[in-house]
C-alpha cells in the first residue's frame, strides 16, 4: 500500500476512534440517568461509571498509538507497517497499564467522568 493511502486509511481510522471515544460518553451519561431514574444503588452506578471510564481509557490509548505511528510515518514514509511498528515500540505488560492509565487522566478522558463520580460519591456519603 503507498504511503498517502496508508496515511489516508489510518487518519481516517484515528477520526473514528474519536466519534467512538464520544459515544462511550454519551453511554455513560444515558447510564448515570438511567440509573438514578431507576433508583440505583450508587454503588452500582460508580461501577459502571469506572468500568465507562476505563473503556474510554483504552480506547483514547488506541488512538494515541496510531497518531504516533501517523506522524511516524510522516517523517518516513518507508516505515513497515502499523501492526509490524507497533510491536517495535510495545511497551510490556506494566508500561500498557500505564498507558491506560495516563490515558484515564487526560482532561479530555476526565471529563465527564470526574464530575459524575465525585457527584456519585458525594450522594453515597450522604
Amino acid at each position: 500500500m503507498h504511503c498517502d493511502d496508508r496515511w489516508t486509511t489510518l487518519h481516517k481510522n484515528h477520526e473514528q476512534y474519536e466519534l467512538v471515544a464520544q459515544g462511550v460518553k454519551l453511554t455513560a451519561l444515558a447510564t448515570l440517568f438511567a440509573g438514578l431514574v431507576l433508583n440505583l444503588s450508587p454503588c452500582w452506578l460508580i461501577l459502571i461509571q469506572l468500568l465507562l471510564w476505563g473503556q474510554e481509557a483504552i480506547w483514547k490509548t488506541f488512538q494515541a498509538r496510531l497518531a504516533d505511528y501517523l506522524l511516524a510515518l510522516e517523517s518516513n514514509p518507508q516505515l513497515p507497517g502499523y501492526y509490524q511498528y507497533w510491536q517495535t515500540q510495545r511497551p510490556s505488560s506494566l508500561g500498557l497499564i500505564i498507558q491506560y492509565g495516563k490515558s484515564a487522566f487526560r482532561p479530555t478522558v476526565l471529563f465527564p467522568y470526574g464530575l459524575i463520580l465525585m457527584g456519585l460519591l458525594l450522594v453515597e456519603v450522604v
